[in-house]
């Protein structure tokens, strides 16, 4: 329901209570509940007069003074947090309450938020928006300011972290893609060439070293044109290709180990951790999560046939990045996992969404930046 602050009316909230149970059939109790949290969630806003309301649930300071929408949603899930009310039967308290000020003639059709219809923005976008994307990008321009990088540093016990841009010993990055910037950047096919034996540690390795282009790209299996010119890089090779091929120096197919350390260095060009610090000798790298899952590799049907035939395990997401970073950058690293609940996963430290980004300073930040902090989904949502 959005409205400006003289729009809200005085009610007997007995007698709506009462009307809202004897339509809905939920227990008073219940009902009232939901009313006096919407009426603090009300006096917390501003939206009306806080005298003799106790906020127990908000605090004033949560909102900017600007906040003209009661978030229906928002005070369902928080009715099931604070009470354990359903959400759905809270919505239904919330919904019958705008039937009765519509049927009393205390608030007209234009003045209630559309239920129907293409009003996509009757809310704010930043009050509901899901997209981990924008989670990350918002929090990357937080880690941006080096008294934030430090809170990130003290959260995670990796004390010292500054961030000086003219200093340039400590970089903060947004989706992480190193090795397919480097590979770029390197176009020397001696050192293309070593670096993927090191990484993959194949035991035809010398043979390796003295084949052909033409046979180096078709042991790794180059899904495509296979080049006879330049040593491609690894984003391209093909798990079933890799799974028939030979070993250059005469030997059999590749064992299980040389075939999982091939589509480990493969997929290792393919992901693009969400935030990653480098600080001198060492690096933060954090992965973030709002609504999605953690992925596991290999994706693809095929993929997924040539491990199951050979017996292989699947590779989770955190386990493919700690192979990155200590495996082929050989950095000193500490894994973070960024979730709504904030639990530790994997080896990875938890840090919880809203609990965190709250401890960081957002001054100056524009204020729809603030009220999506506010709307971020907490552990009791």
């Amino acid at each position: 329901m959005t409205r400006n602050e003289n729009t809200y009316v005085e009610i007997d909230s007995d007698e709506l209570a009462a009307w809202i149970t004897v339509r809905t059939g939920l227990p008073l109790s219940m009902v009232e509940a939901v009313l006096d949290l919407k009426l603090e969630y009300m006096v917390a806003m501003g939206l009306v007069d806080g005298t003799g309301v106790e906020l127990t649930h908000y605090d004033p300071a949560d909102f900017g003074g600007n906040d003209d929408v009661v978030d229906h949603g928002l005070l369902a899930k928080d009715a099931e947090k604070f009470f354990g009310i359903p959400a759905e039967d809270a919505e239904r308290v919330l919904d019958q309450e705008l039937d009765y000020l519509d049927e009393a003639g205390l608030v007209t059709a234009e003045e209630e938020t559309p239920q129907y219809g293409f009003e996509f923005l009757s809310q704010p976008y930043c009050t509901f928006n899901r997209e981990e994307r924008n989670a990350v990008a918002s929090l990357y321009a937080l880690l941006l300011r080096e008294e934030n990088l430090q809170r990130l540093g003290d959260a995670l016990s990796v004390h010292g972290l500054t961030y000086d841009p003219s200093a340039g010993d400590t970089e903060v990055f947004v989706e992480f893609a190193l090795l397919r910037d480097w590979w770029h950047r390197n176009p020397d096919e001696t050192l293309r060439r070593e670096f993927v034996i090191d990484a993959v540690r194949p035991p035809d390795a010398e043979a390796l070293r003295h084949c052909s282009v033409l046979d180096f790209n078709t042991r790794f299996g180059v899904a495509g044109k296979v080049s006879t010119t330049f040593i491609q890089s690894p984003s391209r090779w093909s798990l079933p290709a890799m799974d028939q091929a030979r070993r250059v120096d005469g030997g059999g197919p590749l064992d299980n180990e040389t075939l999982m350390r091939a589509c480990m260095v493969k997929w290792a060009f393919n992901i693009k951790p969400d935030l990653v610090v480098l600080a001198r000798d060492r690096a933060i790298c954090l992965e973030a999560k709002l609504e999605s899952g953690l992925a596991s590799y290999p994706t693809s049907a095929a993929d997924k046939t040539v491990f199951s035939e050979r017996g292989l395990d699947r590779v989770g997401q955190l386990d493919l990045q700690r192979f990155l970073f200590t495996d082929v950058l050989e950095r000193d690293t500490t894994f973070a996992l960024l979730s709504v609940k904030g639990d530790d996963h994997a080896g990875y430290r938890g840090l919880a969404w809203r609990p965190f980004v709250q401890r960081l300073d957002f001054d100056g930040m524009p204020k729809f930046f603030e009220n999506w902090i506010h709307h971020l989904p907490d552990a009791g949502t």
